[in-house]
């Protein structure tokens, strides 16, 4: 990973933070959403300066013809990181084409999964994560940080992001359990109250 002079951390949290209206529209699913996300992508890896052949890569992301909500998660995810690619101060030689979209597709399919893409924008450590992660797509160390730093924080920001999701699972866990009891004490009321009824009647 190469260091770039003059680039900030904290200036590039701050431009997702301020991610514009048409990057937060909803991207295209199936037939719901608006933003193409594979021409923004497309349009996004030539404007890095990379060949026009990369176009293929932007497959993954077409639209598909059905809906799918982790699928939609996961292309919000994508429209927010072409927002941020596009920082001037990024170094356009860093990377490759396929290295950018390799970033775009499985990585940010594996946040999607843990990261609600409104807790993203909302939350510091989720944007910086989220900003590191992409400095390590393209090979780029902010100034004054030694990789092995770069790389010790984004695992301390992915270990909150998992715990994060643990608690979630958990708690649904335990709300789905707590519901099932209900029901059944309900049933069991309700089967005393029969029988108690029938053995009036009789």
């Amino acid at each position: 990973m190469k260091t770039v002079p003059g680039l900030r951390l904290e200036r590039l949290v701050a431009r997702l933070a301020a991610c514009p209206p048409e990057f937060l529209a909803p991207p295209r699913v199936g037939a719901e959403g608006v933003v193409a996300v594979d021409v923004v992508v497309g349009d996004l890896l030539v404007e890095l300066g990379y060949a026009e052949d990369s176009w293929p890569m932007t497959e993954p992301f077409e639209p598909g013809t059905v809906f799918d909500p982790d699928r939609a998660r996961h292309f919000r995810l994508v429209l927010f990181a072409a927002w941020l690619l596009r920082d001037p101060e990024l170094p356009r030689e860093a990377g490759t084409p396929q290295s950018v979209a390799r970033f775009l597709g499985e990585p940010l399919r594996s946040l999607a999964a843990v990261v609600e893409p409104a807790r993203l924008l909302d939350e510091p450590e989720r944007r910086e994560e989220f900003v590191r992660h992409a400095l390590a797509a393209l090979g780029a160390l902010v100034e004054g940080e030694t990789q092995e730093e770069a790389e010790n924080r984004l695992e301390t920001l992915n270990s909150a992001s998992k715990q994060h999701l643990s608690a979630v699972l958990r708690a649904k866990e335990e709300a789905v359990l707590r519901r099932a009891d209900a029901v059944r004490e309900a049933m069991v009321r309700k089967d005393a109250e029969e029988g108690a009824a029938k053995g009036m009647r009789e």
